[in-house]
């Protein structure tokens, strides 16, 4: 804050001191189970009965899913794939673009999962333009 004169906008990372952010390891591997999750409710017929619901849940037992999609893939799986990899790259804001293309029935389980991941991004955002500001007020620049 001293090194910045005032002339920063810390109120993200305030927002964050206390309860932190999760790494993106954590992230990856919170995604990795919610990706299932997610073609789960894509995939479930919103009439479904008891039943159906049972046997769905007995064919999750052994999962398999599609690493590489081609780009003008669609598909929730491929969507869900883009995803994985930018988390594994590092490219929240990509991520967080991704999502927008799943239907509301298989982003719903996510919600939480992308506030975690949009709130991780503002930080890295925040961190990026301090750390140009900090490098500016040294150099004897405007913050």
């Amino acid at each position: 804050k001293r090194a910045g004169a005032g002339k920063l906008n810390l109120a993200v990372l305030e927002g964050a001191q206390n309860a932190g952010v999760p790494s993106l390891g954590q992230l990856l591997t919170e995604f990795r189970a919610l990706a299932y999750k997610m073609l789960d409710a894509e995939a479930e017929p919103a009439d479904a009965s008891v039943l159906e619901r049972l046997v769905s849940g007995a064919k999750s037992v052994v999962r398999v899913r599609k690493v590489d999609h081609a780009p003008e893939d669609k598909s929730t799986e491929a969507v869900i794939g883009r995803m994985e990899n930018f988390v594994k790259e590092g490219r929240l804001g990509d991520v967080l673009d991704e999502s927008r293309k799943l239907s509301e029935k298989s982003r719903l389980p996510a919600d939480g999962w992308l506030k975690k991941s949009d709130g991780r991004h503002a930080i890295d955002k925040a961190l990026a333009e301090l750390e140009s500001g900090l490098k500016a007020a040294l150099a004897g620049g405007d913050v």
